[in-house]
């Protein structure tokens, strides 16, 4: 099959260059338009996740393969020069073999997630939407999530730890010998977020608090989970008052900054503060994991309960 692949994923590439081309769901259609009537590939879709950001293409001539890499540079043309070095290229059987492994969740951070299947029928639904799937496409996608949902229910790969999410709940029980009453404050509403909590929230049952961009999104995720929203404005204040904090939001600056926090912490005493950012790009300071009695971890940090999760799977 004619198919081509160029990406980067956590295998290749450190959070910070993953960052600086993951693309949030609103810019997708106008890359997509770029890499057809731009780029002048015949079809095309883009999968960007937290973990990895790829493009599906079928080639037009033998110097397509060049051409797909470059595509992929401009999608952050600020990026640092050494961003080609972590760029790589699958074509055709290649491509397809790929194509299957991620949607079967073999190439994931952690074996098996279920949440990659959800997403690239998303990536394939707007790239249906867009124009952008031909024949190539209509012929591989629905082919490689129809198997991807087969691996899931036939084998035993979902044993266990079988998200991101998921290894961040199992971290937070690390951390608190007991999570029954420990309070929880969630940066954004999205499908991350909402895995997060259905996993952690019957054992975290202490006060729960929902922030997003969206008020009403906040409070219908509030009202399913038991807690109250608030505004982003406030999540510093919050966060300094809660246990366990879970970002996860599409924003392309940190929600929550060192100074904002720090300020709010006076009054906290000794009590841990555990902080998952499963944002990508990041939606916590970095420098936040520098304070007294903080634990920041990033969605990198979560490779060795992955790894204990791909042993347990395998």
């Amino acid at each position: 099959m004619q198919l081509l692949v160029a990406g980067m994923s956590h295998h290749t590439t450190p959070l910070r260059l993953r960052e600086k081309v993951a693309l949030p769901p609103e810019m997708v259609p106008s890359a997509l338009d770029r890499l057809v009537h731009g780029a002048g590939f015949p079809e095309g879709l883009i999968l960007s996740t937290c973990n990895r950001t790829e493009i599906y293409a079928r080639p037009r001539d033998a110097g397509s393969a060049r051409e797909a890499i470059e595509f992929f540079r401009s999608l952050h043309p600020d990026a640092p020069a050494e961003l080609g070095e972590h760029i790589y290229l699958r074509e055709g059987d290649d491509a397809v073999s790929h194509l299957f492994r991620v949607a079967a969740g073999l190439d994931s951070l952690v074996l098996g997630e279920p949440e990659i299947v959800r997403q690239m029928s998303e990536a394939y639904g707007l790239a249906c939407s867009a124009g952008t799937a031909g024949p190539a496409l209509h012929r591989a996608l629905p082919r490689a999530l129809q198997v991807g949902k087969r691996v899931r229910t036939e084998t035993g790969i979902s044993r266990g730890v079988g998200s991101v999410a998921g290894a961040a709940v199992e971290l937070a029980g690390r951390v608190f010998r007991d999570l029954s009453s420990c309070s929880v404050l969630a940066i954004g509403a999205g499908e991350t977020v909402t895995t997060a909590l259905k996993v952690l929230r019957p054992q975290a049952a202490g006060r729960l608090v929902i922030a997003n961009r969206t008020a009403d999104r906040a409070e219908r995720l509030a009202a399913r989970f038991g807690g109250s929203a608030a505004s982003l404005v406030d999540v510093a204040r919050v966060a300094a008052e809660v246990d366990i904090v879970v970002a996860a939001t599409g924003a392309t600056e940190p929600l929550l900054r060192r100074d904002a926090l720090l300020g709010c912490l006076a009054g906290r005493g000794s009590r841990p503060l555990l902080i998952l950012d499963l944002g990508v790009p990041r939606n916590v300071e970095p420098s936040i994991g520098e304070l007294d009695g903080v634990y920041l971890h990033s969605i990198d940090d979560l490779h060795a309960i992955a790894a204990r999760g791909r042993a347990e799977r395998a």
